[in-house]
Order: C-alpha cells, then sequence, then structure tokens
C-alpha cells in the first residue's frame, strides 16, 4: 500500500489545504492508468521470463488484473481471483521446488539446451522453479510512477 500525507504545520492557510487535498485527488484517474498498466508490466515479466510456451488460456495472465477497491486505492492481483484461478502463482513468483502429480509431456524446445524436442515428467518427479519476482518488480515500478506523478501534481 503506498500512503499520501500531507503534514499541515498551522501556518498554513485553509485555502491552501484545500487546494492540497484537490490536488492530491486528481491522483484518483492516473491511480487508475498506473493500476492497469502495473497490471500490464507483470503479465509482460512473466511472459518474457516463461520457460513455457504462451497459451491463449493461461490462468495467471487472465488472473492478473487491476480493481479499484475504494475512490483512491486500487489493487494489482486480487489475491482471491488469483489463488482460485492460478494456485500455483506463489510458486512462480516466489521460486522453489513441486512434485509433479501425474505423467505428463512437455516439449523442451522452450528451455536452454534441450537436447530432445520433449521431456516425459513422470509423476512423482521434483522440479524447481527459479522465481520471476513478478510482484516486486511491479511493486516498485508503481511506486516510482506514483511518486513522480505527486512530485508533479503537488507542485
Amino acid at each position: 500500500m503506498i500512503e499520501v500525507k500531507i503534514t499541515h504545520t498551522g501556518k498554513d492557510s485553509q485555502q491552501w489545504l484545500q487546494e492540497t487535498l484537490l490536488k492530491v485527488k486528481q491522483l484518483e484517474p492516473i491511480l487508475s492508468s498506473l493500476a492497469n498498466e502495473c497490471a500490464e508490466d507483470m503479465k509482460d515479466e512473466i511472459n518474457s521470463s516463461r520457460k513455457n510456451p504462451k497459451r491463449p488460456d493461461d490462468k495467471l495472465i487472465n488472473a492478473i488484473t487491476a480493481e479499484k477497491i475504494s475512490d483512491m486505492e486500487w489493487g494489482i492481483g486480487n489475491i482471491g481471483k488469483l489463488m482460485a484461478e492460478a494456485p500455483y502463482f506463489e510458486l512462480i513468483n516466489d521460486g522453489g521446488s513441486y512434485v509433479t502429480k501425474e505423467t505428463h509431456v512437455v516439449p523442451t524446445t522452450y528451455f536452454a539446451g534441450a537436447e530432445t524436442p520433449f521431456v516425459t515428467f513422470k509423476a512423482g518427479s521434483q522440479h524447481t522453479i527459479e522465481p520471476v519476482r513478478y510482484v516486486e518488480i511491479a511493486g516498485e515500478m508503481l511506486k516510482r510512477n506514483i511518486k513522480d506523478q505527486l512530485s508533479t501534481i503537488l507542485k
């Protein structure tokens, strides 16, 4: 969460305070735009680091959205929606190991240094995923953009 704090010393006029609050209120449409940009940046980060091919029914990509919570509050990647639609999102973001539940064939053309076109992941085999950290990357981008917007508006 990013908070905007306005310090009023008492020396400033009531008019100054009202004008400043109106300027902050101008952030609402900007926050909407930034939240949507951030969601798209998260999707781009996931797609640029993926090892498997993009799919039109990609549950993780489709579950990442920007959602309005209140007038001045936006969320990116609703946790409830992610857990329901892409329960593996934490594994991709944070990295870790997992055990394959059922045997399946994976095209290795998407893995660096693959020597065969396909590999079979047998049920019970263990695999490690390197972290993507897309939540952290998108959050830092959003903080930077909001800070830039605030400094422009509050001048």
